[in-house]
């Protein structure tokens, strides 16, 4: 699936959102996975809690590159442009889940920073994925 022409045909837009949505739902199955091993070590070590809070948004970052770093392989030009909507869509989904979890909608500082977080570790996965790409196919 290549995203190169996807402003020229329909069709190449939707191949382009069904790519960044099948790599954005992978890395929410990558959080999931590594939340759950995260609380298996924390429930069962002797682990100091004041570091939850980090590595978890160590896991999300990950999740979020892991996610437009696949996008970017896929795509032959603007891997930064595949990444920052695989970081949006990422964060948007993780926003909309906390929000119906908690039944609190309210958007606040930690929210934006958090999106910011998601959109700029979004972009840097594309680069680094279609940088990636380009050097091993000389």
């Amino acid at each position: 699936m290549d995203y190169k022409n996807a402003t020229k045909d329909k069709s190449d837009i939707g191949s382009m959102i069904t790519g960044i949505s099948k790599n954005v739902l992978l890395s929410i199955v990558f959080t999931m996975t590594a939340l759950l091993i995260f609380a298996f070590l924390i429930t069962y070590t002797e682990t100091d809690t004041s570091y939850i809070s980090a590595i978890i948004i160590v896991i999300t970052i990950a999740s979020i590159i892991l996610s437009a770093f696949l996008n970017g392989k896929k795509s032959s030009e603007k891997g930064w442009l595949t990444g920052v909507l695989s970081g949006f869509i990422y964060m948007l989904i993780l926003y909309i889940t906390g929000s119906i979890i908690f039944a609190d909608f309210t958007v606040n500082s930690n929210a934006i920073s958090m999106l910011f977080l998601g959109i700029v570790s979004g972009a840097l996965g594309g680069i680094i994925g279609i940088n990636n790409k380009k050097r091993y196919k000389r």
